[in-house]
């Protein structure tokens, strides 16, 4: 096995748990915007990772870049935010 597919599938082994509890964010939010940082607020670990994996599954999801404060009160300039645009 080549380190590509096996770190594919290693993204896959940590994403899987929260694959459905992301999809249900999303058909509750399903005109808003899901940043990584309420994501991982809400026990996402590697938001990142999951959506990616949701992508890999014919997810599509539209990606954004914003500012934003995480719970501790540090600003970051550039948090990644989700929004589903259709898929299976």
């Amino acid at each position: 096995m080549s380190h590509k597919s096996s770190l594919t599938e290693e993204i896959k082994d940590v994403s899987q748990p929260f694959l459905a509890e992301v999809i249900n964010l999303f058909y509750k939010n399903p005109r808003s915007y899901i940043s990584t940082l309420e994501l991982t607020v809400r026990g996402i670990p590697r938001p990142s990772q999951v959506i990616a994996s949701l992508k890999a599954g014919g997810m599509k999801i539209d990606e954004t870049l914003v500012s934003g404060t995480d719970e501790f009160g540090t600003v970051h300039s550039q948090v990644t935010c989700y929004k589903f645009e259709g898929g299976s």
